[in-house]
């Protein structure tokens, strides 16, 4: 089931005037906004989409789904701070034989993972040079500090993975510790499209793959589409508990002509 605000999602219709994009321009065929949608109003609960069905399927630690509920564009607080918190695409709580789990869905066509820490860092400590008040640095700061172990050879540094990996992994997790809910997943799914580059497709799928191996401590150096990883268990920190843990899976529904 689809809601938003306590109102039914049941076709896009529903679903752009109740939660589509900030920006008209982003509804649009081809592109994550529209192509997301249009994949989950097509299932009923307990049904997923296909392609979410199998990458769930392919962990041992996830069972066979027998109910869930989502709300598209939920803002999930990262921090006490003010500033913008989290924006996740689709916020699922899902049931299986374990218990009730809960899925953050990064829908992506072949848009970036947004700005690489290094340059986040750089800015926020600019930002904080012109105004001691900003809470920028320390937000970036906190977000490394609760998802990474100290550097050992061979893992990618901090300053070239993508900033929105991070706040997307410390939003489904604090939204799982804040439910009691102990498993976490962050679901990139992927939409390719007569719209979309394939370079870009690949340029995200190094930036997933290289915060997956920092993150995980190297235990995962990649992860291919139709599969998931985890669990990965993150020390108490600034943001998190250590409570809930997170598994990353990954999606790919393929809508070109003669695509799979």
């Amino acid at each position: 089931m689809l809601v938003k605000n306590g109102q039914p999602i049941a076709d896009l219709t529903d679903w752009e005037r109740r939660a589509g994009p900030k920006h008209p321009s982003q509804w649009k065929e081809g592109r994550s906004a529209m192509e997301a949608a249009r994949a989950w109003v097509a299932v009923r609960s307990p049904d997923l989409p296909l392609e979410v069905s199998a990458a769930l399927a392919s962990h041992a630690d996830v069972g066979t789904v027998v109910q869930w509920r989502g709300e598209p564009e939920v803002r999930l607080p990262l921090d006490e701070r003010r500033g913008e918190p989290r924006n996740t695409d689709l916020l699922i709580e899902a049931r299986d034989d374990r218990g009730n789990f809960l899925i953050a869905v990064e829908a992506k066509a072949d848009e970036s993972f947004d700005r690489r820490m290094g340059d986040v860092l750089v800015d926020a400590l600019e930002a904080k040079i012109a105004n001691p008040g900003s809470g920028a640095l320390a937000r970036a700061q906190d977000l490394a500090l609760s998802m990474l172990s100290p550097r050992e050879a061979g893992w990618p540094g901090v300053a070239e993975l993508r900033y929105q990996l991070f706040t997307a992994a410390v939003g489904v997790l604090r939204a799982a510790e804040s439910r009691g809910i102990t498993r976490a997943v962050l679901l990139i799914h992927e939409f390719e499209t007569v719209a979309t580059d394939d370079e870009r497709h690949a340029a995200n799928a190094t930036a997933l793959n290289a915060w997956l191996h920092r993150v995980s401590r190297g235990r995962y150096a990649a992860l291919d589409a139709g599969r998931m990883v985890g669990p990965v268990r993150l020390q108490p920190g600034p943001l998190l508990t250590g409570r809930a843990v997170l598994y990353v899976a990954k999606a790919v529904r393929r809508l070109r002509v003669g695509g799979a």
